[in-house]
């Protein structure tokens, strides 16, 4: 199977759709959680990484008013829909294991 890969801006917005697609209705699961994606296109400064076609995907929930979020996982710099999979593997053992603990 031809899996999702950033190697130009239209690839890119794609796999940011992607993991928003995949991560939604998770971060709904989460005490008010939110994504934050960062898309990076043709950006020169991670060029030297082939790195340039990427996004960035923080998930994180707020527990308190006036907090900053509490950070569920972090994927940095990612080009494929296999590195989404596993960000988004990661969220659902999260989601599993705090359902443990209450």
């Amino acid at each position: 199977m031809n899996r999702l890969k950033a190697i130009n801006g239209e690839s890119t917005l794609a796999l940011a759709e992607y993991a928003y697609g995949e991560l939604h209705q998770l971060v709904e699961q989460l005490d008010n959680g939110a994504i934050d994606i960062s898309v990076y296109l043709s950006d020169k400064f991670f060029q030297r990484n082939n790195k340039e076609f990427s996004i960035s995907v923080n998930v994180y929930e707020h527990r308190v008013v006036g907090d900053h979020g509490t950070n569920v996982v972090l994927g940095v710099l990612m080009k494929s829909a296999d590195e989404v999979d596993g960000l988004v593997e990661k969220v659902r053992r999260y989601i599993r294991e705090q359902k443990l603990v209450a």
